[in-house]
């Protein structure tokens, strides 16, 4: 007779290691950011291959010195080709040698070249930074354009920012300011594209009307009549080549102003298989790449592909293109890993899961992987490895003291290693999505939309909280269970749309909200007229202001000092710019298309495409999710230590000493506050203390627990929301560094670095002293 299996127990800790070796795929969101558990020997003859070419590039007389510029990086299924893409781009923009590309070749494509440029300029509104985010590739590109007093008057510079003009006066400043620029020496030999220089000078204006129609131009698109009288100086948009013309011309300034390589990839070739026609589809996707080489001597190509489709794809190519894709060899990526590979990547998972938080429950977490682990499963691809060191943490976390459990479990990690295929079944793929069919690969599907979209983003503030009021309800519906929403149009003014908004967590924490919506221009005053209706439509509620370009700089004007009274008021100002505005509309796109298809809810609740842009974060707290939110009265000299202690290691992080406060310092990535390995566990709730004499923001409520008659009550900490001054760059606030993805300033209030006490004594005792 057969007894039945003891109940099965779990060890939280390696629970909790588990979820170190999540997210094996990555995805294109991912390129933009640095790769935190990116192990450089993995790939290191590819990597070390562009290396030198990009090298040689930016090191020649405008790369003239390097003749084969295309590189092809061919590979299996998990061999990495996306996550070798994300780390050439890292390394090349940390470098400062590269501006980098991105293309997927998902969609259905009439014409590559324009979809090449559609990706170029799509990949240059995310931030160059791969570490610290913040300033967009396009805008550092600019900002070095014009920045250079030899090039341009710095005078000119500060009127065509800041001056008030008509739209005839400010067009004849762009061609006044282009015609200096181009004829100057040092542009003055590389044929630029006068139109695509007036462009960017455009963008000095940070007027969000006139960077929608610049970013519609950039994209290659005809103005309409209406369009074109924002930004007269550009000629129109005509010709087959023209797209063709927008790159060269980047690339030259690229090179010009920076010295920078010009590097585009193309990924996920293989998804051409879905055509009948794929060989020519390839033909021609790889017919433009080379024109575009042709035309940008300092320009490096990548293509991405599974072998498989290459092999069948390259039957179909002309030899002389064949010639031109292998002339610098092809590189294959090899898909399994070494045994010393395999022990770098779970090192340096479990190594970044500690950073960010994760209690293990154990001093030394690598003892769960002996040498006969990495033997054994050595030859695994990354993705298979990671999937068993996961699978093995969770049979350790289960009857961690029984043997019998453990035969099982590894037996079910070898049989997930090799595919399920050990006793002829399948097991369910990773990658696939976790939705109710198992069939439907929605990821996939959104990837493939997203890349193929070109949604139009409102010219008008109306219509613009429109879909500030889409995108707020589908976030919500991300986190179905965690929040409650309300949202309310409101008619302040003609010129100053606005939101109310209830909010409230299951945790306890409730906040109502009021958002305006403020795009006018900042020269002539639009702007200031929307800050003063903002002032007084503030109410009792909480505030913010978006924006889709930046705000004023902090000066002396009426605008400026407008802005300081709106935030010294309580308000919070927010930049949405047109990149996340056009997401946010092809989120809401493709939600109404794949909403009544099953299992797509739960893909989009796990997917959370909404959740990661910075405004939607703050607007509904997500910092606050899945925290304790309970106010109570006093704090106990711990929490009190354990604050300042935080506080001084946050300071250590972002390159600061109490005794250099006011002075410049280097301001590195900081992770959010509650995953600093240095910060204690109770720091990172949000609860409130009365002690610092701070009240909730307007509008906003926490739970009150009660206490028994003649029960002491309970002692927490300080809220988050007090620790990080929401409200920062005042007197009260000091700057402690960056969010690591969004850029978002990292603020500490120094009140929390100080405890009032009262000191009671009698004529004599010392208390001057003291």
């Amino acid at each position: 007779m057969l007894l039945p299996p003891p109940p099965a127990t779990t060890t939280p800790g390696l629970d909790r290691m588990s979820q170190a070796f999540e997210h094996s795929i990555t995805w294109e969101d991912d390129v933009w950011h640095a790769d935190p558990v990116d192990v450089e020997l993995v790939h290191r003859k590819a990597r070390s291959k562009f290396a030198e070419l990009l090298d040689a590039v930016t090191g020649a007389k405008g790369g003239a010195a390097a003749q084969a510029r295309i590189l092809l990086f061919h590979g299996q299924s998990g061999a990495g080709k996306t996550h070798l893409v994300r780390a050439m781009r890292t390394a090349s923009h940390r470098a400062g040698k590269a501006y980098f590309g991105y293309a997927q070749m998902t969609p259905d494509i009439a014409n590559y070249a324009d979809y090449y440029l559609r990706r170029l300029i799509n990949s240059l509104e995310k931030p160059y930074d791969p570490d610290q985010g913040g300033e967009s590739a396009l805008a550092r590109l600019t900002r070095h354009l014009v920045s250079d007093p030899a090039v341009l008057d710095p005078a000119l510079l500060a009127s065509l920012r800041d001056a008030e003009f008509d739209e005839a006066s400010l067009a004849r400043l762009v061609l006044d300011l282009a015609d200096r620029i181009v004829a100057s020496p040092k542009f003055a030999a590389q044929e630029l594209d006068i139109n695509i220089v007036r462009a960017l000078l455009y963008l000095q204006r940070a007027d969000p009307r006139i960077d929608q129609r610049v970013r519609q131009y950039l994209y290659g698109k005809p103005l309409t009549d209406l369009s074109h009288t924002a930004v007269a100086a550009l000629d129109p948009n005509y010709g087959d080549g023209r797209a063709f013309e927008i790159i060269e011309c980047l690339g030259k300034l690229m090179w010009t102003v920076d010295r920078s390589a010009f590097v585009f990839a193309i990924d996920q070739v293989e998804d051409l298989r879905f055509f009948d026609d794929y060989q020519e589809r390839f033909q021609k996707a790889v017919r433009d790449l080379i024109q575009i080489a042709n035309r940008l001597p300092t320009s490096i190509i990548v293509i991405s592909v599974l072998e498989d489709f290459y092999a069948k794809a390259r039957e179909g190519l002309a030899q002389s293109y064949i010639d031109r894709i292998e002339k610098s060899g092809t590189v294959p990526l090899i898909g399994t890993r070494t045994a010393q590979e395999a022990r770098l990547i779970i090192a340096r998972r479990l190594e970044h899961g500690a950073a960010m938080g994760l209690d293990y429950g154990v001093d030394d977490p690598s003892t769960l992987f002996t040498d006969s682990f990495y033997e054994e499963f050595s030859g695994l691809s990354t993705r298979r490895l990671l999937e068993l060191a996961q699978t093995r943490c969770r049979d350790h976390g289960r009857n961690a003291n029984s043997e019998e459990t453990d035969k099982p479990g590894f037996l079910d990690a070898l049989v997930q290693a090799l595919g399920g295929n050990l006793f002829g079944t399948s097991a369910p793929d990773a990658t696939a999505p976790a939705d109710a069919t198992g069939s439907v690969d929605f990821r996939e599907m959104w990837e493939r939309f997203s890349s193929d979209s070109q949604v139009e983003i409102p010219a008008d503030d109306s219509g613009l909280v429109g879909v500030l009021q889409a995108a707020l309800t589908l976030a919500g519906e991300e986190w179905p269970s965690t929040l409650d929403l309300t949202l309310e149009r409101l008619a302040l003014a003609d010129d100053l749309p606005a939101l109310d908004m209830t909010l409230r967590h299951k945790s306890g924490f409730t906040t109502e909200s009021r958002i305006f919506l403020c795009n006018r221009s900042i020269q002539g005053g639009g702007f200031k007229r929307q800050l003063d209706r903002a002032l007084g439509a503030m109410g009792t509620r909480t505030c913010f202001m978006l924006r889709a370009s930046d705000y004023p700089p902090n000066t002396k004007s009426q605008t400026a000092q407008a802005f300081r009274k709106f935030r010294e008021s309580g308000g919070r100002a927010l930049l949405i710019p047109l990149a996340e505005w056009e997401r946010i509309l092809t989120v809401r796109d493709f939600h109404n298309h794949h909403r009544q298809d099953p299992g797509f809810t739960r893909w989009f609740e796990q997917s959370k495409l909404l959740s990661a842009l910075g405004a939607i974060v703050q607007l509904l707290r997500l910092d606050l999710v899945n925290r304790n939110v309970t106010k109570v009265e006093g704090t106990s000299k711990a929490n009190m230590t354990a604050v300042v202690e935080a506080a001084g290691d946050a300071f250590k992080l972002a390159g600061l000493n109490l005794g250099s406060i006011g002075q410049a310092a280097p301001q590195p990535a900081l992770a959010p506050i509650s995953a600093l390995p240095h910060v204690s566990p109770a720091l990172a709730s949000s609860s409130a203390a009365d002690w610092t004499g701070w009240a909730p923001q307007p509008g906003e409520t926490t739970a009150v627990p009660t206490a028994a008659p003649g029960e002491q009550k309970p002692e927490e900490d300080l809220p988050l929301s007090v620790i990080l001054d929401e409200n920062g760059e005042g007197a009260g606030s000091i700057l402690a560094g960056r969010m690591l993805k969004s850029n978002t300033a990292v603020t500490l209030n120094k009140n929390v670095l100080k405890r009032h006490a009262a000191v009671l004594g009698g004529s004599g005792s010392g208390k001057t002293t003291l």
